[in-house]
């Protein structure tokens, strides 16, 4: 359960900080897309190596990843993940939502 935890974790901090598709982010870091992949369906968990350069260099924390603490993660990701969340939850995005009458 926390390696499909911290793989969707992951993609999120992916599409939200990195902005980048799994190849692009893949061969940024250094390795394969099918490892990239693997990650993130929690298939494995992310090479240590891995996981410190992504973190420094998209300003994600492994104690996000890992244990889900926000503590530290900048205030556009949490914004972000919210709206995300709010899609997920509710089934709609904002600009879906019906017009007040």
């Amino acid at each position: 359960m926390l390696k499909v935890l911290v793989g969707h974790r992951l993609r999120a901090a992916r599409e939200i900080l990195a902005r980048q598709s799994q190849q692009d982010l893949a061969t940024n870091m250094g390795i394969g897309r099918s490892a990239l992949n693997n990650y993130e369906n929690g298939y494995r968990f992310p090479d240590p190596i891995f996981l410190g350069q992504f973190c420094d260099q998209y300003g994600c924390t492994a104690d996000w990843l890992y244990r889900g603490v926000a503590l530290g993660l900048p205030p556009e990701f949490m914004g972000a993940m919210i709206h995300r969340y709010n899609e997920i939850r509710f089934g709609r995005i904002d600009n879906e939502l019906p017009a007040e009458a």
